[in-house]
């Protein structure tokens, strides 16, 4: 062999072997890239599974409470006075100290994993669906206000509002603008229900929905509910846009029926100016509620619809649409610490 050959294959090796280290190097990269993935889906996993402990155990906690404490005017009156009636069991015994109450209108409350209430960086909310815009029975007027406030222009808010009417109530009389089972027939679409509305996302089924839907919909929908089974309102729950779109006020009002009912809690409408059906109920809870647990750090949350049912031995409150949501997580808390969320320290007598 001569030596510009034996050259030759030396100067052929090097570059090989700088190929093998790069490929080399990079699938170890690779590899470094995918583990650091993985350790930190491994971490969010951890930390959503902590969360979510935390807020079955708030909600678990609520629907301990709601099913034992006394539900009043005011909200969910911890520690309260109760009888137990319809047994012969020892008296339960209530220590006045201990008096706690969870209001209903989704003022914030800390949790803490711990009883002593430290860290309460997980925030709680209740909000009873009496005090949301009702679907199933709100007035033509409330509804279009209600989709105003979701961006639809006047018209726009005047024809759906009529066609949710027609869409629900039992007769085939026809409103303006609205439409019946023969309108919908034409579409092609499937006939209104004829009945109050079930769920708030049958709204979906009206005939201009999919070309006329609110810009911000999804928004307001927190606002609202659907109740068949109950044509009750709750002034001492509602949001300040419930009331607005319920009544028809202006926001100075409705705030200051806000205001006024933190001092103490309202008793009719007259007390504030307002004029509604003698028949219905305005100021005590429906015994539906909204629960939300959202921590803010994390920039996770779970929400969850729980109805107490009384009449059930067997299942006195049932929890459903429960979601767990993620979102962009805020840096800046407010420096304001909510109230304890209260736990039960009722015990039975000995």
């Amino acid at each position: 062999m001569s030596s510009v050959q034996a050259k030759s294959r030396a100067g052929f090796a090097l570059p090989v072997v700088l190929v093998t280290i790069s490929i080399l190097t990079l699938i170890f990269l690779t590899i470094v890239v995918a583990m650091d993935d993985l350790y930190g889906e491994i971490a969010t996993r951890k930390s959503e599974a902590a969360f979510q402990l935390q807020a079955l155990s708030a909600e678990a906690q609520f629907a301990y409470l709601a099913t034992t404490e006394p539900l009043t005017i005011q909200g969910l009156n911890v520690g309260g006075s109760r009888y137990e009636e319809m047994r012969g069991d020892a008296p339960i015994v209530v220590d006045p100290n201990q008096l706690r109450l969870i209001k209903l209108d989704a003022s914030p409350y800390g949790w803490s994993p711990r009883k002593d209430g430290s860290r309460p960086d997980i925030e709680v909310k209740v909000q009873d669906e009496g005090g949301l815009l009702n679907l199933s029975y709100a007035p033509r007027e409330a509804l279009v206000r209600l989709f105003m406030l979701a961006g639809s222009d006047g018209p726009s808010a005047g024809k759906l509002a009529s066609e949710a009417v027609d869409f629900r109530d039992v007769d085939d009389l026809l409103m303006v603008d609205g439409a019946e089972a023969a309108d919908y027939s034409r579409a092609g679409l499937p006939p209104p229900t004829n009945r109050p509305f079930q769920q708030v996302s049958e709204i979906n089924g009206i005939l201009s929905w999919e070309t006329r839907t609110p810009p911000l919909w999804r928004q307001v929908v927190p606002l609202v509910a659907a109740r068949p089974d109950g044509m009750s309102f709750n002034i001492n729950t509602a949001p300040v846009e419930v009331l607005m779109m319920q009544f028809g006020i202006t926001k100075a009002d409705a705030q200051m029926i806000v205001d006024r009912r933190r001092i103490e809690p309202l008793y009719s409408l007259s007390q504030v100016g307002l004029v509604g059906d003698d028949e219905q109920s305005y100021t005590f809870p429906s015994g539906r509620f909204r629960f939300s647990v959202v921590d803010q750090r994390q920039g996770i949350g779970y929400s969850s619809r729980l109805s107490l049912t009384p009449a059930s031995r067997d299942r006195p409150i049932w929890v459903e649409d429960t979601m767990v949501q993620r979102f962009k997580p805020r840096a800046q808390l407010s420096n304001q610490t909510p109230p304890a969320f209260p736990r039960s320290t009722v015990q039975p007598g000995n």
